[in-house]
């Protein structure tokens, strides 16, 4: 998600606009975490982006609010069964925090990375998206 230069959208190739959301910026902060994938709701690792302009609208919080979030989740098989290994792909869950008021309004992507691909490793998911 960070080095494709194209995402999957049905059934065409568009521009990956979520790598600017990840680009270096002056005081910005970035937050790694890695995860042990097993389980179905923990993630393989997490990055998290703290924009000094989006943290200083939260003070009245105890911990600084990210303002992206990506989680990479392990994908399930068709026999039910997790793969516990990112490199059999799965999914990427990016959260954009926007500053509204005195709170923050998610706006949630996600979107299957699968490596068994050649040219198109990261596909977005559509279903459920208002388009």
């Amino acid at each position: 998600l960070l080095t494709s230069p194209f995402l999957s959208r049905d059934k065409s190739q568009v521009p990956n606009r979520v790598r600017g959301l990840f680009r270096p910026r002056p005081r910005m902060q970035v937050q790694l975490e890695l995860g042990g994938g097993a389980g179905g709701s923990e993630s393989f690792g997490c990055v998290r982006i703290f924009n000094p302009l989006v943290s200083a609208r939260a003070q009245g919080r105890s911990k600084p609010f990210p303002a992206v979030e990506a989680r990479l989740f392990p994908q399930k098989q068709e026999d039910g069964e997790e793969q516990l290994r990112p490199a059999c792909g799965g999914i990427i869950s990016v959260t954009l925090n926007e500053p509204l008021g005195d709170s923050f309004v998610p706006l949630e992507m996600r979107f299957v990375y699968r490596p068994d691909q050649g040219f198109a490793l990261i596909h977005e998911v559509m279903e459920g998206r208002n388009i």
